[in-house]
């Protein structure tokens, strides 16, 4: 079977390995005729039959979800680029409501990213966009590059840094040891929260 989705794999536009479900059925029936030659039931025949529209069945089903998943991707990534222009191009005159904002948009990902599956590439994406939220929102009350506080700069919010930090460990602990890059951007983002903590002390 391994070896049938091997050879009926086809990548299409939006990246997404799709099996040809009209090849792999012909291959199943194919295999069963080969089978019919040695003397089967006709039981046993109609229950290689049920197999067979189980497996296309759950192969159409697995390739919907794939494509489902790529597709929220590039969505997520569209916007994290965006929201990277904005924040990062804009002066404060231009966004006004910059800090709150920015504490919006992290507590509504950071949210988000605790229900991604690990195994879908999405909390690579959303932990990429929290660095670059929690670092825009360090300064709003540091000087950039520095640990200074930043004078007159608006408090953050109470118990948010404490927010931040805890769902920064469980995003941590979900990522597991096989998404390296989404540990080190996660690793990255607790520092600016860690920095923004002690200089908040």
């Amino acid at each position: 079977m391994l070896l049938f989705a091997r050879v009926l794999t086809t990548k299409l536009l939006l990246g997404v390995f799709m099996i040809n479900a009209v090849s792999l059925h012909k291959a199943l029936q194919s295999e069963l005729n080969m089978v019919s030659n040695s003397n089967i039931s006709t039981a046993q025949r109609a229950e290689i039959n049920e197999e067979i529209k189980l497996i296309l069945s759950n192969t159409m089903e697995r390739f919907m979800t794939r494509k489902k998943i790529s597709l929220i991707k590039k969505a997520f990534e569209a916007w994290r680029q965006v929201v990277e222009v904005i924040f990062v191009g804009c002066s404060n005159e231009l966004l006004p409501s910059r800090q709150s904002l920015l504490v919006e948009l992290t507590q509504a990902v950071l949210t988000k990213s605790r229900d991604c599956q690990p195994l879908s590439g999405l909390l690579s994406g959303a932990s990429g966009c929290v660095v670059i939220l929690i670092q825009q929102l360090r300064y709003t009350v540091q000087v950039p590059n520095s640990d200074t506080p930043l004078e007159g700069a608006d408090p953050l919010p109470p118990g948010l840094l404490q927010t931040m930090i805890r769902n920064l460990v469980e995003a941590v602990i979900q990522s597991g040891g096989s998404m390296q890059q989404a540990r080190s951007q996660i690793y990255a983002a607790l520092l600016h929260c860690l920095k923004m903590s002690s200089s908040s002390d």
